[in-house]
């Protein structure tokens, strides 16, 4: 239900500047919750944590994002705190703008973050998102949480 109530509230960190497609995504994540148990971790042999996905466009006011100013971002902003790790992938966002009859499309990344939730992580990430449209001025970017089984594999783990 946490994952649910964060959908509810995906970021919009500067809504008056536009976000349509956001808003439309993060009522879809909304119904998507409709269903979820209360026992997301189902047969899980490790810890609850929860997995955020922040969606973060690459088109500015000043052109797009280069891959060595998401590496600085990444270095002065992300890694700092999340030391144990994090995912990146490049990804490719579309959309129907309003009265347009071809979709038009944005380079993203997908910063994707799993952390025990009492270490305070959904805080830290609200504050990367809002890092990163701060510093390139974006519109806004899309935040997505849910709950995940982790087991973490060794080498010495028997198959079931």
């Amino acid at each position: 239900m946490i994952a649910c109530d964060f959908a509810r509230r995906a970021v919009l960190h500067k809504p008056e500047q536009g976000g349509r497609l956001l808003a439309a995504v993060a009522v879809i994540l909304v119904g998507g919750c409709a269903g979820l148990s209360s026992d997301a971790s189902g047969t899980c042999d490790g810890p609850l944590w929860q997995e955020t996905q922040l969606f973060l466009g690459r088109d500015s006011p000043s052109g797009e994002v280069t891959e060595a100013q998401w590496q600085k971002f990444l270095d002065e902003v992300v890694a700092p705190r999340f030391k144990d790790g994090f995912t990146v992938l490049d990804a490719d966002g579309f959309y129907l703008p309003e009265g347009a009859a071809e979709a038009e499309g944005e380079k993203s990344k997908i910063l994707i973050v799993l952390y025990p939730d009492r270490d305070g992580g959904g805080r830290t990430l609200q504050e990367i998102a809002a890092a990163y449209v701060d510093r390139f001025a974006q519109q806004a970017a899309l935040r997505t949480d849910r709950p995940v089984c982790v087991d973490f594999v060794t080498g010495n783990d028997e198959p079931d």
